[in-house]
């Protein structure tokens, strides 16, 4: 398969020179480039007001005053196929001294969540992108832990980690998101837990790629996409033994579509192996393509 032109991401980092960079090379981000750098001047370590979470049993959980309470928001600045995300990144750090219970480790609760967010062009589409996107960050962030919490008293020993990168080199016409997502409970022997999941946007049809966007629904493909990823593992000596079934695999959220191929991610060998990725080739996925499709045959 080959796809005409190559959606190589810049990355702009969070200095004078990285901003200074980003006008030389497009000198109409120059107003962003201002605002980018007020946004640090005036968020980074910034003290925030008390937080409170409010659950629906009526009762409340509020983290430690705003002298103890601080947020770190961070810019990072990626330029794809025209359009430039910024991350919405918010960090805290609850102190050990204020938050920890008897008999729990003395170590201060991390809670990292980090969304993309397209900061030009705006329009209504990037708008609905960046909506559509956020939504499904928090999606990963409630089930890892994240608070507001079914049971406040984990926010006292759970640290929760929501990251994001955008895949290098998608199919055109499509923005793909990598996230990454892993929690820890102090003191706990197991580690966390810890997946990878993707987040692919159609940009002319301006939602989610769907998965009767690539497959034709006609044909075996679910079953044909599990046979190649357990294919792939086998060939892999440090996976040799991981296996993954249809349902989990024919997941849109686990594909990242790359003009290499379809990457299919997530935490499939569990502590051992890591997170684990298969990428397979569209030649390989051809029978089961759809005509006229993201990725024609």
């Amino acid at each position: 398969m080959t796809f005409p032109g190559s959606a190589i991401a810049q990355t702009y980092p969070p200095t004078k020179a990285g901003l200074e960079r980003l006008v030389a090379d497009d000198a109409a981000m120059l107003p962003l480039a201002r605002a980018v750098a007020l946004k640090q001047k005036v968020a980074n370590w910034e003290k925030l007001n008390i937080k409170c979470y409010h659950y629906p049993n009526g009762k409340s959980n509020c983290y430690p005053a705003p002298k103890d309470f601080i947020a770190q928001i961070e810019a990072h600045i990626f330029k794809i196929d025209g359009f430039v995300i910024d991350s919405d990144e918010w960090k805290v750090s609850i102190p050990s001294d204020n938050s920890t219970p008897a008999g729990l480790p003395d170590e201060p609760v991390e809670l990292d969540q980090n969304f993309p967010d397209i900061v030009s062009p705006v329009t209504p589409q990037t708008r609905q992108f960046n909506e559509a996107v956020k939504q499904f960050g928090l999606v990963i962030w409630s089930e890892f832990g994240g608070p507001p919490r079914a049971y406040p008293e984990e926010d006292f020993y759970t640290d929760v980690t929501v990251d994001y990168s955008p895949n290098i080199e998608p199919v055109p016409g499509v923005l793909s998101i990598e996230f990454s997502a892993g929690n820890s409970h102090h003191g706990a022997a197991d580690g966390g837990e810890y997946d990878s999941f993707d987040f692919n946007w159609d940009v002319a049809a301006n939602r989610p790629v769907e998965a009767g966007d690539l497959f034709d629904e006609a044909t075996d493909w679910k079953n044909g996409l599990a046979d190649a990823v357990n294919d792939y593992f086998r060939r892999q000596t440090y996976l040799q033994g991981v296996t993954v079934d249809a349902a989990i695999v024919s997941d849109p959220h686990r594909w990242a579509l790359l003009q290499t191929g379809l990457r299919v991610d997530g935490a499939f060998g569990g502590h051992s192996q890591g997170e684990t990725s298969a990428l397979i080739t569209w030649a390989a996925l051809k029978p089961y393509l759809k005509k006229g499709g993201l990725v024609s045959p």
